[in-house]
């Protein structure tokens, strides 16, 4: 089965993520209040290229998630 091509934006934002192997945080990735990162980061996800966890110590904090790059979004 084909999936959809990446958007450009989804693109852009996979490869904001560079070299790193650790865990960041939207903002880390260029993101900002507004902007549409998270639901970016959501959909990389959905499709197993990033994956995500709560930020610890953050329960219940809006925007407490990180993520890092699966091996498929390398």
């Amino acid at each position: 089965m084909l999936s959809r091509p990446l958007t450009e934006t989804q693109f852009e934002l996979l490869c904001q993520f560079g070299a790193e192997t650790g865990w960041l945080r939207p903002m880390d990735l260029g993101g900002r209040n507004g902007s549409n990162h998270s639901a970016v980061l959501a959909a990389l996800a959905r499709r197993g290229l990033v994956e995500s966890r709560q930020r610890r110590g953050a329960p219940g904090y809006r925007g407490s998630k990180v993520y890092r790059l699966t091996p498929a979004g390398r």
